[in-house]
């Protein structure tokens, strides 16, 4: 999943405008430094990726659906800032910023492997374990809308 959206706005003719939005950002967000291991083979982690715990060391890695360590687990979403990859080459650690509470761009989502926010792990899809850590998950749709007058 790309770390951009376009959104294009025709108003009756008079303008056409492109932008891009790149903010995983929506608001209120907080933040916690988490160590990042690669162990066995170098790991490109993507702003906006699911991150799992290892429970036994407290190390935080890419989402791993079928593990049975904690990182099956949602712990938070990696926040790069401008760089938006980050490559731990295997036998090191480094230190990653995780956003674990706040509104976030469900779109900006990333996962390292073919998961989505509606796949079931321990009974839960998800989004639903994102939503209990604190991430408020906000459709981009939702902030084209305008209220009636």
């Amino acid at each position: 999943m790309a770390n951009t959206k376009t959104v294009v706005t025709n108003t009756d003719s008079q303008l056409h405008v492109d932008y891009q939005s790149k903010n995983l950002l929506r608001g209120n967000n907080e933040f916690s430094n988490g160590d990042v291991t690669a162990s066995g083979s170098d790991v490109t982690i993507t702003q906006g990726e699911v991150m799992g715990r290892i429970s036994a060391t407290g190390k935080l890695i890419p989402l791993a659906h079928g593990a049975s360590d904690g990182s099956q687990y949602p712990a938070g979403l990696a926040y790069l800032g401008i760089n938006q990859t980050k490559t731990i080459t295997d036998g090191t650690i480094k230190t990653i910023e995780l956003v674990y509470q706040g509104r976030v761009d469900a779109s900006l989502i990333n996962f390292g492997t073919a998961s989505t926010l509606d796949d079931v792990v321990g009974g839960r899809t998800v989004r639903d374990w994102l939503r209990d850590i604190g991430l408020v998950l906000i459709d981009p749709q939702e902030l084209t809308k305008f209220a009636n007058s």
